[in-house]
């Protein structure tokens, strides 16, 4: 055990020693990307200094954590992170498996595991948890070597991403906050310019589905997708009938045409009352028929011109059974026989209430969206309620 001792404590000086010789050649945080600094490290700096490791025999658990806290120490240098930041979020982001694979000679899932049960029994790391679920290079970090002039960005995101969870008082506006960092990015008044531009900026990157997915969403989602969580585009957010047409209503301006009145173009096809006297096989024929054109989308063939329960169904992602469509037609011969309140179209700028919001989706909490009023040339701005 002596020996173990003194080999472990050598290698944890060696390291930082080999660590900070290669600092003037770019082996710091405003030197390389943060990736190529973690290969030097792995390739050179551990390789030498844990050169006949395999004769280490097993490490006891002591003799792995010393090594652990010298990593620990190559990443908060690396990434200019806060000494105190949490082991768990610190060496996670540069691979520690390929890290554990150098120390112990073997990659099994007992690493991974732990790294797992750690976290999992920390709720303050509950949101880094969910932007970094494994214990791989931060996507983040990888995405800086394709953008090199994005590195010190990217870095800014990492360590927010691993700041943990916690109580503290903003020092802008002298509010306590069970989560400091939340109310940071989405709550404090003396940031509202900045936060202003930001979501401005997020609106004009996304297309209509990802801003609605985007800002329905609770707070804490809003705050891990903007911290580089992974989001699922095909996810079971889609809206499918009598949801989607609550959606089109707000979208359109309150120019979608549930039924023909709004529309000579296409009242023929189109109209409700025609559609009751036609057969399913005809009307399933000339579905088909206009399903071969090439389809702009259901906001440019249910916006402009009146379209079908059935059109709409067809932009579903997971098509319902035919008793569940059945149900949701009768809904929606229900819904457009009433009047359509006017919505005013003066302004490109559209907020959904909150009795609107509660009706779509159900959350904890009403979210508001920003949309755009469409057309030829379509705008949109975000509206923030404040």
């Amino acid at each position: 055990m002596e020996k173990l001792s003194i080999d472990s404590d050598k290698s944890s000086k060696k390291l930082k020693q080999k660590l900070h010789s290669l600092y003037t050649v770019g082996v710091n945080p405003r030197g390389m990307s943060a990736l190529t600094n973690n290969l030097i490290w792995k390739r050179v700096i551990l390789t030498t200094a844990l050169y006949g490791c395999e004769t280490w025999g097993q490490l006891p658990y002591c003799e792995t954590e010393m090594l652990e806290i010298t990593q620990r120490y190559f990443v908060r240098f690396i990434l200019m992170m806060d000494k105190r930041s949490p082991t768990d979020s610190c060496i996670s982001n540069v691979d520690k498996l390929l890290w554990s694979k150098i120390v112990k000679q073997t990659l099994d899932i007992y690493e991974e595991n732990k790294w797992k049960h750690s976290v999992e029994r920390r709720p303050e790391l509950k949101r880094y948890y969910k932007i970094h679920t494994c214990l791989t290079e931060h996507r983040l970090l990888r995405l800086a070597v394709t953008y090199p002039s994005l590195n010190s960005k990217f870095m800014t995101l990492v360590k927010l991403g691993a700041i943990a969870i916690q109580t503290g008082k903003c020092s802008l506006c002298n509010l306590y906050n069970t989560d400091i960092l939340m109310h940071y990015i989405l709550c404090c008044t003396s940031l509202l310019q900045i936060r202003t531009e930001m979501f401005y900026k997020i609106v004009d990157i996304l297309d209509l589905e990802d801003s609605v997915r985007f800002f329905n969403q609770d707070d804490d989602e809003i705050v891990e997708s903007l911290l580089g969580t992974l989001t699922n585009s095909q996810s079971g957010d889609h809206l499918c009938g009598s949801e989607l047409t609550l959606m089109l209503e707000l979208v359109c301006g309150g120019q979608y045409f549930g039924s023909a009145s709004h529309s000579k173009r296409s009242s023929h096809l189109f109209s409700i009352n025609d559609n009751k006297m036609k057969s399913p096989e005809i009307l399933k024929a000339e579905l088909k028929s206009i399903n071969i054109q090439k389809r702009g989308g259901v906001v440019d063939e249910c916006c402009v011109r009146s379209c079908t329960f059935e059109t709409l169904q067809s932009y579903c992602l997971h098509p319902q059974s035919e008793t569940q469509n059945s149900k949701e037609e009768q809904k929606q011969a229900d819904r457009i026989s009433t009047t359509t309140p006017a919505v005013s179209t003066t302004s490109s700028l559209l907020m959904i209430p909150e009795t609107t919001t509660s009706r779509i989706r159900s959350r904890q909490r009403s979210r508001w969206f920003f949309l755009y009023a469409l057309g030829r040339n379509p705008t949109r701005q975000p509206h923030y309620p404040y």
